[in-house]
């Protein structure tokens, strides 16, 4: 492979374009930081960057740090420029038909000065398309070096999703760099470093922002949101309230249950001890897979019934419809109503609509749906109904949407991927089948939905067909 393109540190800089002031009190630079000999965004490997932001007082970002970023209004948001596109492999003559080649070509010329200039000419194109003049923060002019060190993250996605979550899988490689690899600083606001005739002795590394104030029931602000993202990314509920910046009576419980697992006093106050313990979190190593990585949102349901069960236990999916005419957002709002204040006495463990896929109650835990498979369900949602949607012909994209969701839940959960009417429910045989199927079953309830009694407007040969496919 032809020798990797290594910025020399005695030419990177901070980048024109300055500094953004983040929500939890620390500034970050607004582009990647820059080779000025070279005109390209610095390539240096996680440990050289380390280095040469410490001489200066500054440090690499965190996870949450980069994701306050993003989260700015004002940043700009770029496509993401991946190789090697159609184009290049075309004009390279690589077989697109094996992978192998692919892989071939890409490793042979990911870590290229050739290769970096391409990606940097595309991202600084865009950015002369937007009218860019160093003023706001950018998104996605590469992937980045996070702490801890040797980690690397990039490229958000306009859903949300992130092309290359958290991974550790160059930490063994301090110099590794390719095409996309770049770096932010961060630091303390307003620090500076003493110029290079000065004899005053550089400051100390930053590994930390300024102590966040202390946090209570009653408190609000950005510290709050910030507080609330590490309870989200441990996996503990917020509702549906989520990171809003309130700290209420789920923030409290949540806050309790976080601190008891780590062995902290839980008083629910996010105090020095707790500050400190929030920044030693890991992060994850992998993508989501199965399922998870299929859910767009995590909106809790308020109410179903908590009880930790055996999934190894479970009989079958359950397929509804949410009695919605079919069209972007219902999802979302549907799985508000669910958590909401005036909620019904009703919930779903999946709510599919045709933008988006919401998770609004665990897999152990039972979601109120379908009386008499309640316990041993899995209840699904679609948007549309019963009656009206084109379920096999205009309106097949949630249709499709859904089999994507069985599917991975049949292959985490170890169900056949069968339908199963209401005589199978009766024989206790496991599968996938619909509220309809549970209500001639059971009789404990008057649904016929996602399709109709017998299930009349619902092509099980190809539903099944489809959930195959995905698998």
């Amino acid at each position: 492979m032809t020798k990797p393109f290594r910025s020399d540190p005695d030419n990177v800089s901070l980048s024109d374009a300055g500094w953004a002031l983040l929500p939890s009190g620390v500034e970050m630079s607004r582009l990647p930081c820059w080779d000025v000999a070279a005109k390209l965004f610095a390539r240096l490997g996680h440990g050289p960057a380390s280095e040469w932001l410490a001489s200066r007082g500054w440090r690499l970002p965190t996870q949450r740090e980069t994701v306050e970023m993003w989260n700015l209004r004002a940043s700009k948001r770029l496509e993401p420029y991946t190789m090697p596109t159609a184009k290049m492999l075309h004009d390279a003559g690589v077989d697109t038909s094996s992978q192998q080649a692919i892989d071939r070509y890409r490793n042979a010329n990911m870590m290229t000065e050739a290769w970096c200039r391409i990606h940097d000419a595309s991202v600084l194109s865009r950015l002369d398309d937007l009218g860019y003049d160093n003023d706001v923060p950018v998104i996605n002019a590469g992937k980045h070096w996070i702490m801890p060190v040797g980690t690397i993250f990039g490229w958000l996605l306009k859903d949300g999703s992130v092309i290359q979550s958290p991974s550790r899988a160059h930490a063994g490689e301090p110099t590794y760099v390719d095409y996309a690899t770049t770096f932010h600083a961060v630091r303390n606001p307003g620090a500076t470093i003493p110029p290079p005739e000065s004899d005053e002795a550089p400051p100390k590394p930053s590994t930390v922002p300024p102590a966040p104030p202390a946090l209570r029931k009653g408190s609000k602000g950005p510290f709050v949101r910030r507080w609330q993202q590490v309870l989200l990314d441990a996996g503990h509920s917020l509702g549906s309230w989520g990171a809003d910046g309130s700290f209420g009576e789920m923030t409290w419980v949540a806050t309790k249950a976080w601190q008891r697992g780590r062995g902290l006093q839980d008083d629910g106050i996010v105090g020095p001890m707790t500050w400190a313990a929030s920044a030693t979190e890991p992060i994850p190593d992998t993508q989501p897979s199965g399922y998870r990585a299929l859910v767009d949102e995590h909106i809790q349901a308020r109410n179903y019934r908590k009880t930790g069960r055996d999934l190894s236990q479970l009989q079958a999916i359950v397929l509804h419809s949410t009695e919605n005419a079919i069209r972007d957002g219902v999802a979302h709002n549907v799985a508000m109503w669910f958590g909401g204040p005036s909620a019904p006495m009703a919930s779903a463990h999946f709510i599919v609509g045709p933008d988006q896929l919401i998770q609004c109650v665990a897999l152990e835990d039972v979601a109120f749906a379908a009386p008499g498979m309640n316990r041993y369900g899995i209840q699904v949602e679609i948007v549309g109904q019963a009656a009206k949607s084109d379920w096999f012909g205009a309106d097949v994209a949630v249709v499709e949407r859904t089999a994507q969701l069985v599917a991975a839940l049949c292959t985490e959960l170890g169900l056949p991927v069968e339908r199963v009417d209401a005589d199978g429910l009766k024989r206790g045989e496991r599968g996938i089948t619909s509220h309809a199927a549970v209500t001639a079953a059971f009789g404990r309830s008057t649904h016929v939905d996602p399709a109709m009694p017998g299930d009349r407007r619902w092509d099980w040969p190809a539903f099944l067909a489809m959930v195959e496919e995905a698998m």
